[in-house]
């Protein structure tokens, strides 16, 4: 499993209580520094997501200019972590 040094890991209740950055088709953007985002989905497992309340990771491609998808984790128990996410 690798290891994403310094991205933080917010629990399902402080994920809840952000205020919503934007909003996408399946998931809410609850934290974005420019470097790192993390949405909160609002499927859950019977949409086909890992967890209950799943949480998704993103980093800035700084040589592409988008953004990355690099795991996921569930935010009830945040060490529990689902990586290899396909766009």
């Amino acid at each position: 499993m690798k290891i994403f040094q310094g991205i933080p890991r917010y629990r399902y209740d402080e994920l809840a209580a952000m205020p919503t950055i934007s909003q996408g088709w399946d998931a809410d953007l609850k934290y974005d520094d420019g470097v790192t985002r993390i949405w909160l989905q609002r499927t859950t497992p019977a949409d086909g997501e890992p967890f209950k309340h799943t949480a998704s990771v993103e980093l800035h491609d700084r040589h592409g200019g988008g953004w990355r998808p690099v795991y996921q984790y569930d935010a009830d128990h945040v060490s529990r972590i689902k990586e290899g996410i396909t766009e």
